[in-house]
């Protein structure tokens, strides 16, 4: 291994090189040299120190590589970390601002580990790379074990790989902020989760690359994808986790190429985005995927099979397409209050559940109104579901145990009667088509939102109109509405609010009698009402009025009052006289 001379000949590098050298030396406190006879700790540059092959170090404090140096650790190095009882707050580490180079080989790899003599989970604190630190570190054929975390990279991108990292009491490998990793080809075992992915407030959002790894008995998550976006995680193991074998939350990952097997859960996605595209997924405890309030989801060209249940969702929408359901599942989809697009899978002749139709409850003029109720009956006229909306107009039909052709449609079910009900008024609809995903139920109801103007003002530079959208019985949620203003019949501009909204221009731009006109689109209508207004000065003028007014009848106070005053001093000179 080549490395640079020293010699600049510079005093303060000289200064610095001493002072870096004994430092390392207080800090770690070597216990034999190497089986080749070298020094442990060795300065190679002003900033580079090596960790000679072979050596063991005693690491009994925190230990921190700063933002010019450079710590290099050769293959067979092994690295003890102190530990004094879990009282302590575990504050051994190892903290990298600077440059880790790590570096050791298959046949012969770099071990940190603990101290104690029975040793566990949770005895020393962590390897964390800084944000300063060198995007170029590289941690290889590594073991990491007893920690607290394994690793830790903060808005940093080293390249993890060919690591052991096992018996870890919290995080195999956590990533936060800004933070692009390459994690690969390494072993992860841990008491909790595999690897973390979390976005810090204001520090930005991790995007690693998490590939060819192998993820086995992790107590918890092998993979926790905590918000994010981007996050490629592919072609991967993930065997044996005692809950999700990735579980995405808040996140829009891509889950590619990898093989779960016998896990609880293999994948979760709650209100989550993203594509779960060629796993294989066998052997959950309980479902192969479960969703939970996901959107914009595709599910596509996975093996799900063996599992309890296939794809077991709720409230969720998502894109299914062309996977291959089989094995021994109870169900190949299980679905509640959810709108799924089924499209071309193969499911061996499986019985599924579905949510696939939405009903929307609208009066006859097409708006939608909450506080209905909905009764689902059969061909016989037997009532097979009664649900009351209350604050929303919105029914998501769910159907269990129907039969479905290999392209994922629906077979052998029968049409449905559906009466929607407010206030005593009643209509029913049928439905034919389940494949359908929204359809109207409507109601002899005629309603539609009320607009009103309030005020007209003037004040100072501005003129200020403003008013209230009455919307009674409707159900906003589904409608875009926007009041829009036009001044002397110029360009609509939108005004500020919905239910209460204001428009506010400048008092140079209109003169006294000038009309503005107020309208309501509210997606349904266009426009649904309209109203035109005068604007009239009146509130300015009456101001200017008031307050020439109050300066008149001060003037008229003050010149009495020096008249009073000089009639008394002329009556007291009189009587001096």
């Amino acid at each position: 291994m080549q490395f640079m001379n020293i010699g600049s000949g510079n005093k303060c590098s000289m200064i610095s090189t001493v002072f870096l050298t004994v430092f390392l030396v207080m800090v770690v406190l070597p216990g034999r040299t190497g089986a080749n006879g070298r020094e442990v700790t060795r300065s190679v540059d002003d900033n580079i120190i090596v960790w000679s092959e072979n050596s063991t170090h005693y690491v009994n404090k925190k230990l921190q590589i700063g933002t010019d140096e450079t710590l290099i650790i050769e293959a067979g190095v092994k690295v003890f970390f102190s530990y004094d009882g879990p009282s302590n707050g575990n504050p051994y580490s190892l903290r990298i601002k600077g440059k880790l180079l790590a570096l050791g080989t298959e046949k012969n790899p770099i071990h940190f580990t603990s101290n104690a003599t029975d040793p566990a989970p949770d005895d020393w604190d962590k390897i964390k790379f800084h944000s300063s630190s060198d995007d170029s570190s590289i941690m290889e054929h590594c073991i990491i074990e007893y920690s607290i975390q394994g690793i830790q990279v903060d808005r940093a991108s080293p390249t993890i790989r060919n690591n052991v990292i096992r018996n870890i009491g919290k995080y195999g490998i956590k990533v936060t902020g800004a933070s692009s990793p390459i994690i690969e080809n390494n072993t992860i075992n841990t008491r909790n989760i595999g690897i973390r992915l979390i976005e810090e407030q204001g520090q930005g959002t991790p995007n690693p690359v998490i590939r060819y790894n192998t993820f086995d008995n992790n107590s918890y998550y092998a993979i926790l994808v905590d918000s994010g976006s981007g996050t490629v995680i592919s072609n991967n193991i993930i065997r044996s986790s005692g809950e999700y074998g990735i579980y995405s939350t808040v996140a829009n990952p891509v889950i590619e190429g990898n093989r779960f097997e016998k896990n609880n859960i293999g994948i979760a996605f709650r209100n989550s985005k993203g594509l779960c595209k060629n796993n294989v997924i066998s052997g959950s405890k309980e479902c192969g995927i479960y969703l939970t309030y996901t959107d914009e989801l595709t599910i596509k060209d996975n093996t799900i099979e063996d599992n309890v249940i296939g794809i077991l969702a709720d409230n969720s929408a998502a894109d299914v397409v062309n996977n291959v359901f089989r094995g021994a599942q109870t169900k190949s989809i299980d679905m509640t209050d959810c709108n799924l697009t089924i499209t071309n899978n193969i499911h061996n002749g499986l019985i599924s559940s579905f949510k696939h139709v939405v009903l929307q409850a609208v009066n006859s003029n097409g708006y939608p109104i909450k506080d209905t109720s909905m009764t689902i009956s059969d061909g016989t006229g037997t009532e097979v579901i009664h649900k009351e909306l209350g604050e929303s107009s919105i029914f998501l039909m769910g159907l269990d145990n129907y039969q479905i052709d290999p392209s994922g449609k629906m077979t052998n079910y029968m049409p449905y009667k559906v009466t929607a009900e407010k206030d005593g008024i009643k209509t029913e609809n049928m439905i034919t088509d389940l494949s359908i995903p929204l359809q109207k139920v409507e109601l002899e109801k005629t309603f539609t939102p009320k607009l009103t103007v309030v005020s007209q003002k003037e004040l100072g530079d501005t003129v200020t109109i403003s008013g209230e959208v009455d919307f009674d019985e409707l159900d906003t949620i589904e409608m875009d509405c926007t009041v829009l203003v036009k001044v002397k019949g110029g360009e609509w501009e939108e005004a500020l609010g919905k239910n209460r909204w204001g428009y506010v221009c400048d008092a140079d731009d209109v003169t006294e009698g000038d009309v503005f006109e107020v309208k309501l689109v509210d997606g349904i209508s266009d426009p649904t009402i309209k109203e035109t207004i005068d604007v009239e000065n009146g509130d300015f003028d009456n101001i200017i009025l008031v307050a020439l007014c109050i300066g008149i009848v001060i003037v008229l106070v003050v010149l009495w009052l020096v008249y009073r005053q000089r009639g008394r001093r002329e009556e007291e000179e009189k009587e001096q006289q």
